[in-house]
């Protein structure tokens, strides 16, 4: 990326921040609960490895503990899933199918750019914060390195961000597209840090205001 393109465009993000307050956000709505439903022992499995991912890491959690936090043992897991690198997969798969879907809606939901754009930023965050399924695969991709599935889901997720991108072209198409590409990086990585923080997630006005800050970056 150009140096100077970079430095203006860190300036300007940063005086937009500036600029916000994040105890006036307004709630956004939430997640159709279908999307976080778990109707099967399979997606047991993976709630249960994700939050212990998440709070042990990949390399701390055994298999035996995945088949304890669902009432089954160790072995029986190995019925849904032939490894631990397998269920990692699995859960970043069915984050990304969580994405696409609020892709699509938001798509279906607003004609214009910028309502899509908002919905996108809306679904990311309740998707983030709602289940630890995408910073779990965000944290975990050294496991996968070289696995032809988890590629996969890398270009998944370039492709779920080019969406941004299209879209904010669209509402600046004279804005440098390295510009708009930092732009976005830095409005998910607000997100995307902020869930690391153990103490959050669990606040209610927690979504509302990642949602804020996001669309006060993404926002001219």
């Amino acid at each position: 990326m150009d140096q100077d393109i970079a430095e203006s465009t860190l300036r300007q993000l940063i005086r937009r921040l500036l600029s916000l307050t994040p105890s006036a956000a307004p709630p956004i709505p939430e997640l159709p609960a279908d999307l976080f439903a778990t109707p099967g022992r399979r997606d047991e499995i993976l709630d249960a490895a994700a939050r212990l991912f998440a709070d042990q890491g990949f390399a701390g959690t055994g298999m035996d503990e995945i088949g304890a936090a669902v009432g089954i043992t160790g072995p029986s897991v190995y019925k849904h899933f032939p490894s631990k690198e397998s269920i990692l997969i699995a859960i970043g798969q069915r984050s990304a199918l969580r994405l696409e879907a609020g892709a699509l809606a938001a798509a279906a939901t607003s004609p214009e750019p910028r309502g899509q754009l908002d919905l996108l930023v809306d679904s990311y965050v309740q998707s983030i914060s709602g289940a630890p399924d995408l910073s779990v695969s965000f944290q975990s991709r050294f496991v996968l390195a070289g696995n032809p599935q988890a590629i996969e889901l890398i270009a998944g997720q370039r492709r779920y961000v080019a969406r941004w991108i299209e879209l904010i072209r669209c509402l600046e198409p004279e804005t440098d597209e390295q510009a708009v590409s930092l732009t976005v990086h830095a409005a998910l990585a607000i997100v995307n840090d902020a869930v690391r923080m153990p103490r959050s997630t669990p606040r209610p006005e927690f979504a509302a205001r990642m949602a804020y800050l996001m669309k006060g970056l993404l926002h001219a």
